[in-house]
């Protein structure tokens, strides 16, 4: 409640396509350059998505593109989801418009 309410829009986000190689999954120069710097640092990355970001994150930090500070935000999760996800409640307990959606959602 006391952090001031941040409105965050499209515009506020880029798309970058300078690192993504000749197509999905394939390793770029730079994502195994950004592998080996980042295991030296303890930061574990795979080259189809975060050692491509980092990438980008390095080549802004290298010409001055980057503006400070660089949050790079990995959100792999090698946990089940399943395992850990919550169980749902039975029908009787959830609100009526979630029954009634659950009801009409197609199987």
């Amino acid at each position: 409640p006391s952090l001031a309410a941040v409105e965050v829009t499209p515009a506020d986000f880029e798309v970058v396509r300078a690192q993504l190689g000749p197509g999905y999954g394939a390793t770029t120069p730079a994502a195994e350059a950004a592998v080996l710097a980042c295991r030296e640092a303890g930061l574990a990355l795979e080259t189809t998505y975060t050692a491509k970001c980092m990438a980008e994150v390095l080549a802004r930090l290298a010409d001055g593109r980057a503006r400070a500070p660089v949050l790079f935000w990995n959100t792999y999760n090698s946990i089940d989801f399943w395992k850990t996800a919550p169980v749902l409640a039975p029908e009787p307990q959830l609100p009526r418009e979630i029954q009634r959606w659950l009801a009409e959602a197609p199987a």
